[in-house]
């Protein structure tokens, strides 16, 4: 059998670990310091990696790397679940609209993502801004939607792992015009263990609307975290890149 390649085996290890550090590729594919820089030295110049901000240094797939390594691979997203993010998306627009919020709306289903985040299928990145003080602040939502009959408590663990880079995550989950929360008790139990909110999609005439039966708990994961998953969309949808940009500069 041939022996795979230290080259792959880095790609292999980033796409089921996500960023990680120099120092502990190292040691996991016990490569010693000069064969290592070799073979990071070869990924960053087929721009397979990029550098990694972290105390020690390191590296994470690009998207290059990642079709490198998994070209095949495609989300799982039903027919059901696509139907369902456009109309959510655009309510979540009017609504930013009205409210005069410096926000973008991403549809992040198509995205696959191993390793350190789960990935959730709609974002939200808003700008906070405080005059008084001369600041601004970005937090970021997270949305994992699932149609009415597809759902389960895994849902409620798929949104809680976003919280590593999110500052507010939320189940929704469609419903009939008339149901409310019946039959979603343990969900419910689940959120509020979890911190995690939870919404209902409703039909209303040919378009849908939503209600949030539990808010999510406000968390502050690291800023680098952050940093890290907004670069993650912006390599991908760089026009999304573009109105961030243009937001920050709103007065």
């Amino acid at each position: 059998m041939a022996r795979t390649k230290d080259t792959d085996k880095v790609l292999e290890y980033l796409y089921d670990n996500g960023p990680t550090s120099n120092y502990q590729i190292r040691s996991q594919l016990e490569l010693d310091d000069q064969r290592y820089e070799k073979v990071r030295q070869e990924l960053l110049d087929h721009s397979f990696v990029k550098k990694y901000r972290c105390r020690t240094g390191g590296i994470q797939l690009t998207k290059t790397g990642e079709q490198q390594i998994a070209p095949s691979e495609k989300p799982a997203v039903s027919k059901k679940e696509k139907a369902i993010y456009k109309p959510f998306i655009e309510i979540l627009k009017a609504e930013k609209d009205e409210n005069e919020e410096l926000a973008i709306l991403c549809d992040t289903s198509g995205f696959k993502k191993k390793g350190k985040w789960s990935n959730p299928d709609v974002v939200k990145i808003s700008i906070q801004q405080y005059p008084l003080l001369g600041l601004k602040t970005v937090s970021l939502i997270t949305y994992e939607i699932k149609p009415k009959d597809k759902w389960d408590s895994s849902c409620v663990y798929e949104a809680a792992s976003h919280s590593m880079f999110s500052n507010e995550a939320y189940v929704v989950i469609e419903r009939d015009k008339h149901d409310g929360v019946d039959g979603l008790e343990n969900i419910l139990r689940l959120c509020r263990q979890f911190g995690v909110g939870l919404i209902t999609l409703h039909p209303h005439y040919k378009k849908f609307r939503y209600k949030i039966h539990l808010g999510s708990v406000y968390k502050d994961p690291p800023a680098a975290e952050i940093e890290e998953y907004l670069d993650y969309i912006f390599e991908r949808l760089p026009r999304i890149k573009d109105e961030f940009d243009e937001l920050k500069k709103e007065k």
